[in-house]
């Protein structure tokens, strides 16, 4: 029976974990053939610019400043023609550098209106985010919204409310 049980517990744990893949030489014919044809070797090249930081949180936080916020109108959850562009930019950066972490959309909203209002308006703001970058091939992607309790500016001005009607991207660790 122990030996079952010590069988079973060993097997869970390899399950669990994972297996670890090596990438040697002719791993992926079509990188060894990129290599053969342009002198570079793909793989250090990728493992290069991500030596560049010292730590997962580094480079989340470097992509993290190069993504824009998406502004809303008062009142609004669709996207502004102004804000095509930014949607745009952010969707060459998730697709091209931060692929191999995950997106959050945070939607949020000015104080005007209710609780329950202002957090309805900050999902709706967050999924018309997504959907845009799901025509962009993004796919994987979570919503959240902090209504109006996330604000970046606390003053009483058409300027400072319209700064908190927006959508913010956040990269994490995938799970």
């Amino acid at each position: 029976m122990k030996k079952y049980l010590l069988f079973g517990s060993l097997a869970l744990t390899l399950l669990a974990t994972g297996c670890q893949v090596n990438t040697g030489a002719g791993a992926n014919t079509e990188e060894t053939g990129q290599q053969e044809q342009t002198g570079v070797d793909v793989s250090t090249e990728q493992q290069t610019g991500d030596s560049q930081f010292g730590s997962l949180e580094e480079r989340i936080s470097y992509l993290e400043g190069k993504l824009r916020t998406v502004y809303f109108d008062y009142d609004k959850f669709d996207i502004r023609s102004d804000m095509i562009d930014v949607i745009n930019a952010n969707s060459d950066i998730v697709s091209n550098e931060a692929s191999d972490l995950e997106l959050r959309l945070e939607g949020n909203t000015d104080e005007w209106g209710s609780g329950s209002y202002n957090f309805a308006l900050g999902t709706k703001r967050a999924v018309a985010v997504r959907d845009a970058l799901k025509n962009k091939g993004i796919q994987q992607m979570q919503v959240h919204s902090y209504g109006e309790t996330n604000p970046v500016c606390t003053e009483k001005t058409q300027d400072c409310w319209a700064n908190n009607r927006r959508v913010e991207f956040k990269l994490l660790p995938k799970e």
